[in-house]
């Protein structure tokens, strides 16, 4: 079973370093400041993968833009669940519900898709790692 969520960190890595596709928009100066600079500090997918996962993420935008909005939040801009809870105004177990449900989507889309990842094998390796 795919660590979803390993492989969003991932994501949330290459995205962060500019490597989001042109499906996304191309977000302000002012904008990218506020992102942190983690792609440098965590490993991040390669652009095959990046654009695999995008879609998925792009799918649960149309189906739960709120979720979506939570996968942004956490992942990309790495707000922590009690910063996001604070923003929206609702407790922090919520916004870990809503961002377990929102992860179990993109997996769903992923596995409904047959979609192999190169990640995969090093997030498997990571977790042989630390275990």
């Amino acid at each position: 079973m795919r660590d979803i969520q390993r492989v969003l960190e991932h994501w949330g890595a290459w995205a962060a370093d500019g490597a989001i596709n042109c499906k996304w928009p191309r977000a302000s100066v002012l904008a990218k400041l506020a992102i942190p600079s983690i792609g440098k500090m965590q490993p991040s997918c390669g652009d095959q993968d990046g654009e695999k996962i995008d879609k998925a993420i792009r799918r649960l935008k149309d189906y739960k833009k709120d979720y979506y909005s939570l996968i942004i939040m956490y992942y990309l801009k790495r707000y922590s669940p009690q910063k996001i809870a604070d923003h929206y105004g609702v407790s922090r177990d919520k916004v870990v519900k809503r961002l377990q449900a929102a992860e179990g989507f993109i997996e769903g889309c992923l596995v409904m898709d047959e979609v192999k990842l190169e990640i995969d094998r090093f997030v498997k390796e990571e977790r042989n790692i630390l275990h």
